[in-house]
């Protein structure tokens, strides 16, 4: 009985094996049809992910040493990732192709690399025939903002179908002049600064941007008065529109002031006002 349940035993996982086996190796075989129909012939591209990246400069260096020590057979470069090593094109992988790899991602990832080394991405792009930024264009050459405003520039990158068109903002200045990511400008306080935009490459286009005191659009003036005291009104004080005030003519007012702060300093100066009318009139 042992035995024969033995024998059942036996015929049964092989019956088990032969029909999931085939199964198993399905999947693997539709993934290795995928990687061959997927993999691409970009220069600098070794492992095959669609981007050029530190990853690379590894299995490059590694390939270099496996050359030298006869090591780590699995670290040889073979087929098409070998033609892909050969960034110098001199039919030879060795240390000038990992430089011009490092070059290329420093340059790619830093805009200030790129302008001052153009050679180094030009290598790598006009083998690969990528379509990089020639120029750079702004909706505005100059900005006029007063102290707390805010505005938007927007930056057109040409060709058009270029294949990366990132934009880098920066401001000369950041105390006149704020500039987030997007091209948000914000007014910090006066004076002059450039808002520079740069594409990855390293073309870049500026704004001249001016920052003037703030000034309220219904009290900016001495003469948007609500009432006066004192002889003629050159000694005495003059309520704003939005709570701007002056002492004597003189427009004091030098940043935006809240709507609430506007209104209570209003009420103060009527209240003084009154006073002042009632001891005269005493007098």
């Amino acid at each position: 009985m042992a035995k024969f349940m033995k024998k059942e035993l036996i015929i049964f996982f092989t019956v088990l094996f032969v029909a999931f086996f085939p199964i198993v190796l399905i999947p693997k075989a539709e993934l290795a049809a995928d990687s061959e129909k997927t993999e691409t012939t970009m220069i600098g591209d070794l492992n095959n992910n669609g981007m050029i990246e530190t990853g690379d400069v590894l299995m490059l260096l590694r390939h270099l040493s496996n050359e030298s020590t006869k090591k780590h057979s699995d670290w040889e470069l073979k087929g098409n990732s070998l033609k892909k090593a050969d960034i110098v094109e001199n039919n030879i992988i060795n240390q000038p192709d990992v430089l011009a790899l490092l070059r290329y991602i420093a340059a790619k990832s830093s805009s200030k690399v790129a302008s001052k080394h153009p050679d180094w991405l030009s290598l790598i792009d006009k083998r690969n025939s990528v379509i990089v930024p020639t120029d750079i264009t702004l909706d505005k050459a100059t900005l006029k903002l007063m102290v707390g405003q805010k505005d938007k520039l927007t930056a057109t990158v040409v060709p058009e179908n270029a294949e990366d068109k990132r934009v880098y903002w920066k401001s000369s200045n950041e105390k006149v002049a704020e500039v987030d990511a997007f091209g948000n400008i914000k007014a910090v306080a006066e004076g002059e600064c450039t808002v520079n935009a740069t594409t990855w490459n390293g073309k870049t286009k500026a704004c001249i941007v001016k920052i003037t005191k703030y000034v309220a659009e219904n009290g900016n003036t001495a003469n948007n008065t609500n009432s006066t005291s004192g002889g003629g009104g050159s000694g005495g004080t003059t309520s704003g529109g939005t709570g701007g005030w002056s002492t004597g003519g003189r427009w004091r007012r030098h940043r935006p002031v809240a709507a609430e702060e506007a209104e209570q300093l209003t009420q103060v100066i009527q209240t003084i006002q009154m006073i002042l009318m009632i001891l005269m009139r005493k007098e």
